[in-house]
């Protein structure tokens, strides 16, 4: 929908039927010259590939715009899920690991992206709502998207927790996992080397048939994700 609100057109890319990230390769593919950026949904708590989705970015002359609703505390490599593009977006539903009621957060390590957001939020305008020369002009075309102050004040401090939370979902998942394993017709999350999952939700794999564990190519054929 957000593609949409500014006059853009998605393009959809298919995902890792294990991962259910979004694949390097599809995205490569889906690339034409009306091509403007790439974002990639790290999904249930796992980031995508991310040093493949920034290559191909710069290759082609792409800005990445990270969704990170579902990645809080999610780890590429080292990197947390929001300063891993250009610029990030995260929500505060009340489903989500940072819940605050409604609301998000915008993350970014460029100056100008950071304006470009701040006017968005404010009708258009420019520098601090709350100073006491605001000038009440629209230099562009904005929303009012000012978060509550209750809303703010709540995820100030459940951000001092976030990380206790996640780490207890992370290991009633890996407790989950480990007792899934002896139901060969269940997989469950796959999670590659060099990634940290947060398990925003656990999502597991359900095979039509037993497929030999070497085989990876014939459990993408056999297996159907739930």
């Amino acid at each position: 929908m957000v593609i949409l609100h500014h006059n853009a057109i998605p393009v959809f890319v298919d995902v890792d039927p294990y991962t259910h990230l979004l694949g390097p390769a599809e995205i490569e593919a889906s690339i034409t010259e009306h091509t403007r950026a790439i974002m990639p949904v790290h999904l249930f708590g796992q980031s995508c590939d991310m040093d493949a989705i920034n290559e191909i970015a710069t290759r082609h002359g792409l800005k990445v715009i990270e969704d990170c609703a579902q990645a809080y505390g999610t780890l590429h490599k080292g990197r947390k899920a929001g300063t891993l593009g250009g610029a990030a977006g995260f929500t505060m539903t009340t489903t989500k690991q940072l819940m605050v009621g409604e609301g998000g957060l915008v993350t970014t390590n460029h100056r100008d992206v950071y304006e470009q957001a701040s006017m968005i939020r404010l009708f258009g305008e420019s520098g601090d709502m709350k100073a006491p020369d605001r000038a009440y002009l629209s230099e562009q075309v904005g929303w009012n998207y000012k978060l509550p102050e209750v809303n703010s004040a709540l995820a100030r401090v459940r951000l001092r927790h976030l990380d206790n939370y996640i780490t207890g979902c992370v290991a009633n998942a890996d407790y989950l996992s480990t007792k899934l394993q002896g139901i060969k017709s269940v997989i469950p999350p796959s999670v590659p080397d060099g990634h940290y999952h947060t398990y925003y939700m656990y999502s597991v794999t359900r095979c039509k048939s037993t497929p030999q564990p070497w085989a990876w190519t014939s459990r993408l054929a056999s297996c159907a994700s739930l």
